[in-house]
């Protein structure tokens, strides 16, 4: 009687594991399931404008400006997918200026890049040289010979209208920039209109050692490299008030020549030993505060590193002064190969300032031979261009795709047309500065366009992401396809479950867009793919009709219920009577074997677990004999279906 007991209860425990283990049992799991794309902005709407100021900026000043998305809190962000399109095509402008240090007379001039005409002259701080232009309109100047910087600000708009220009800005919804005419028409510096001025300098600072290389980060902070130590000067925006701190380089490079920030993150420069040789590019993360080195650029007499560009994917151009030659480079967008050299430009010594057109190709200055030279982006040799000028120096691109060369030495500012065109460089403009000693002595940022001019960043994502010649900002652009939302290298990195504590169970998600062309624009075609945690059904009788597919299984669960599924029921019920049968059999075959060996001296136990065995053998024989003659009469008739001849497999 126990036996008996014994063998049923075995024969349930079986059958329960092999019903949980062939599906026959509803099994609950919570799994991360992408949800349909978010194709809609907070407010429901499917579109969203957004507008820069003249000079640029970021649409995110107030939460209210910016564009947010709406999803589940804890919901895993994949991918995010949206174009970015002018609302009218004639309403992009970029940053409308040059700023020029004239060196010698302590001064930073601002010109218009339009048609060349000079608003207005600022006094600054000594020996005014390495400059930065920032989104918003902030401008940055670094002494070459002391340890100050001077800032620069924009006067805002607000007068009464019928007022003249001065520092009481007339315009009656003007913003910015909105001295150039006074509110009757008239020019300003034209009709007995004075102090036209639309900047006015706003602070001088103290930094660290010599300030020979000045930056903005993606972080909206200014950078000044010091000439004298391994220091670098970090100048915070802290409401209306500047905040200072000095970084520590424990690289141990010195003699902080150029300085210049990606869009990424990182603050890239030109740097060498206590002695100012052996220059090498350095790299600042401002995400985590750590320092690395750039593969060592192959030119000759690459220990004299000089003027530091960036092209329009985030790749470091840098000339070298003393044995000739460009090289570029990887940047953050270059994947493997950041911080590695990937393309050089032969050229003579001399070279100092370099920019890089809305072509990508590079210009770089001479200061020896007086020459521009015009490099495609692989490194060819477009056109030289004489300047006939002395000590050329600075070399900057404006929003209208010219060139911009600087003479230091006979106080000449040439704007040259036809860029990209590889042939017919047009000098448009011709400015003389000439009086005593103008020195006009830069080779850097002089226009703000020296960085990726459109980026987005989204909720958790500290990376920004440019916008793609097509239109698209595409963060993370191959993630795993719908429904799986396994996690995704690409994704994670970039993108945390959000998480908000919103009692609404829904977090609100902002993306902020840096431009520095102002203009209006309009969001749209936004395609957000998520997952979040919901529990979900696998296994079954009939795993259909459902609302989540198991990747698990060959077959669909999301397909209707149909007669294959009818089939399929009795199919796996089948299955699974059969694997119960022959897990009976296995236990019986257990049992009748203890029997036959616990029989010594009973000769009726030893024939009846001999006869059990026999019967066992003989069922086991005839079920897989069964199998074995359907398979072979219909392959010999030829059978197939279009799962690849599978005939004990349905709906599959």
């Amino acid at each position: 009687m126990k036996k008996n007991k014994f063998l049923k209860l075995s024969v349930i425990v079986f059958g329960l594991f092999l019903a949980i283990n062939f599906g026959i049992v509803n099994a609950f799991t919570l799994t991360t399931v992408c949800q349909p794309p978010l194709t809609t902005f907070s407010d429901g709407s499917s579109t969203f404008d957004v507008s820069f100021p003249p000079g640029g900026g970021t649409t995110c000043d107030t939460i209210v400006d910016c564009p947010t998305i709406r999803l589940p809190n804890n919901a895993t962000i994949f991918s995010i997918k949206v174009d970015m399109e002018l609302t009218d095509p004639d309403s992009e402008i970029g940053t409308p200026y040059i700023w020029v240090p004239r060196t010698g007379s302590n001064q930073l001039v601002q010109i218009r890049t339009s048609d060349g005409s000079e608003v207005q002259r600022y006094g600054v701080i000594s020996n005014p040289s390495r400059v930065t232009v920032m989104p918003g309109g902030d401008v940055w100047v670094a002494s070459r010979t002391g340890s100050g910087v001077s800032r620069l600000s924009p006067l805002m708009g607000g007068g009464t209208s019928g007022e003249t220009c001065g520092n009481s800005i007339c315009g009656s919804d003007e913003n910015i920039y909105s001295c150039s005419t006074d509110c009757t028409g008239n020019l300003c510096g034209i009709a007995g209109i004075t102090n036209c001025e639309e900047y006015q300098v706003t602070g001088t600072y103290v930094a660290s050692g010599a300030a020979k290389g000045v930056t903005y980060g993606s972080d909206g902070n200014i950078y000044v490299g010091d000439y004298n130590s391994a220091t670098i000067t970090k100048f915070t925006y802290s409401g209306d008030a500047i905040v200072q701190s000095v970084i520590g380089n424990p690289l141990g490079f010195y003699r902080i020549y150029g300085v210049i920030g990606d869009p990424y993150g990182y603050i890239w420069m030109v740097a060498g030993d206590a002695g100012g040789a052996n220059r090498r590019i350095i790299y600042l993360d401002i995400n985590t505060s750590t320092f690395g080195i750039a593969d060592p650029c192959t030119l000759s007499g690459s220990n004299h590193l000089y003027g530091i560009g960036m092209d329009n994917a985030g790749n470091v151009v840098v000339n070298n002064y003393g044995g000739g030659g460009t090289c570029k480079i990887g940047g953050v967008a270059s994947g493997a190969n950041f911080g590695k050299v990937i393309t050089t430009y032969d050229g003579p010594a001399g070279s100092r300032g370099v920019a890089v057109d809305g072509n990508n190709n590079i210009w770089v200055s001479n200061s020896k031979n007086n020459n521009v030279y015009v490099y495609d982006s692989s490194g060819i040799l477009l056109q030289t261009i004489p300047t006939g000028y002395s000590d050329v120096l600075g070399v900057a691109i404006d929003f209208d795709n010219n060139a911009w060369v600087a003479s230091n030495g006979s106080g000449h500012l040439i704007k040259y047309g036809g860029v990209g065109t590889g042939s017919d460089y047009l000098v448009l403009v011709d400015l003389n500065f000439g009086g005593a000693a103008p020195k006009l002595y830069n080779y850097s940022d002089m226009t703000g366009l020296r960085t990726v001019p459109k980026t987005i960043t989204a909720g958790s994502s500290a990376t920004a992401i440019p916008l793609s010649d097509t239109g698209t900002f595409e963060i993370c652009s191959d993630p795993l396809a719908p429904p799986l939302c396994s996690d995704s290298s690409d994704c994670d990195s970039l993108f945390l479950p959000t998480s908000c504590g919103d009692p609404s169970g829904f977090c609100e998600i902002p993306f902020e867009i840096f431009s520095m062309q102002a203009g209006d624009y309009t969001l749209k075609n936004l395609e957000v793919v998520y997952g979040k945690q919901v529990p979900v059904t696998t296994g079954g009788l009939v795993p259909c009709g459902r609302d989540w597919n198991d990747p698990a299984t060959p077959w669909d669960d999301t397909e209707p219920c149909n007669l294959c599924y009818l089939l399929f029921l009795i199919n796996k019920i089948t299955n699974f009577l059969l694997a119960l049968a022959a897990a009976i059999a296995m236990l019986a075959l257990v049992i009748t074997g203890f029997l036959f060996i616990t029989s010594a001296g009973n000769p009726e136990r030893k024939n009846n677990a001999k006869a059990t065995f026999k019967w066992i053998i003989i069922g086991f024989f005839i079920i897989f004999l069964s199998w074995l003659l359907v398979d072979f009469l219909l392959t010999v008739w030829g059978y197939l279906d279009p799962l690849g001849g599978k005939w004990d497999v349905v709906c599959e």
